[in-house]
């Protein structure tokens, strides 16, 4: 086979990939759903599955397309001709919109860059810009001012901060996640250790980490303690095929546990959609209390270990460890977000 030849035959086989990858399968309308990870951030891959289970209950009218992170600019410019204009870009959501973690933010502007155009929102967010000044939130600024229908956070002071630098509309709503407290179920398992420990070991860790580990340390004691993170089991890699599998997993990881101490946002909604008590550690950036601020602090299964001494810590872990505490039902917070992607539709 001639080199021209090879050329046009891979061609025609990476459009083939495309066309099977972005079928519409005669579905009139579609959410794609941008950034979809593969690394092993169970936190990550929580949010794009209850981002699906969310559209498919609300808009079961619409298809539902993923596309991956790794998607490249000139196969973003072919999905784009692919589209109708009654088709809605999703921005992903999590804690990733500002610069703590750059490469993602910029990510995120290149694809509304793309797709400008189109219509395009962003589900729920934590508001991460440390600069007012940087360059990467003037070029966030001023791409999306231009292109993002409305956004949407997940804690008061991110909607604050969007509100005071930003000119889309924005709501405030709970994490993606948290819509999996209403399908709370009380269910009786043995369990196999008195404390789970979900601590992060990167940029956002909780500041009092020596702490936490003095805490610890101290309660291994008098108590069986097992350590984990939101990470697989198994591998370090995720797509669609294993996501449901290694969640359902680590899920049940948690859910042998008689009480949780983390400094993740997604360890705390993982536990509590279990009914497991959890002392919860602030992280980093503060992400974690401003959510906790914002929607549950009248949830009795949570303690903010950075508020109370040692021994108040231990008094409520005795209290508390192997109650079930019921989450609070989140499911009327989310009307704000199903009226708003409905207006979108008939803009």
């Amino acid at each position: 086979m001639k080199k021209q030849e090879k050329i046009v035959f891979a061609f025609r086989k990476w459009n083939l990939r495309l066309d099977q990858n972005f079928s519409r399968k005669n579905q009139k309308k579609i959410f794609w759903i941008m950034m979809v990870p593969s690394y092993d951030n169970l936190g990550d891959q929580a949010i794009t599955e209850h981002t699906i289970k969310f559209l498919k209950k609300n808009f079961p009218e619409y298809g539902i397309r993923e596309v991956s992170e790794l998607t490249k600019d000139w196969q973003y410019r072919y999905l784009k001709n692919k589209m109708k204009s009654n088709d809605i870009i999703i921005l992903p959501g999590g804690g990733n919109f500002g610069d703590i973690w750059p490469v993602t933010e910029e990510i995120r502007q290149k694809i509304v860059t793309i797709f400008m155009g189109k219509k395009i929102i962003s589900f729920p967010q934590s508001y991460s810009f440390s600069d007012k000044k940087s360059d990467i939130l003037r070029d966030a600024n001023s791409i999306y001012t231009r292109a993002v229908d409305f956004f949407s956070f997940r804690d008061s002071i991110s909607y604050k901060k969007f509100e005071e630098h930003f000119l889309n509309k924005s709501i405030l709503t709970p994490d993606i996640v948290m819509d999996s407290f209403s399908q709370y179920i009380d269910s009786n398992i043995d369990k196999k250790f008195d404390i789970l420990t979900i601590l992060r070991d990167d940029q956002e860790r909780a500041a009092n980490s020596n702490r936490i580990k003095s805490i610890i340390k101290i309660a291994s004691q008098r108590w069986n303690i097992s350590n984990t993170d939101t990470k697989p089991l198994n591998t370090s890699f995720v797509n669609r095929r294993n996501r449901s599998f290694l969640l359902d997993e680590k899920s049940k990881q948690i859910k042998q546990a008689k009480l949780v101490i983390t400094d993740r946002l997604h360890g705390l909604i993982l536990a509590r959609a279990q009914g497991i008590p959890v002392i919860l550690f602030n992280n980093a950036d503060g992400k974690i209390v401003n959510l906790y601020n914002t929607w549950l602090k009248d949830d009795e299964g949570i303690l903010i270990g950075d508020q109370f001494d040692t021994s108040q810590i231990y008094d409520w872990a005795k209290r508390n460890m192997g109650k079930t505490i019921a989450p609070i039902n989140m499911e009327a917070n989310f009307t704000d977000l199903i009226r708003n992607i409905e207006k979108v539709f008939h803009d």
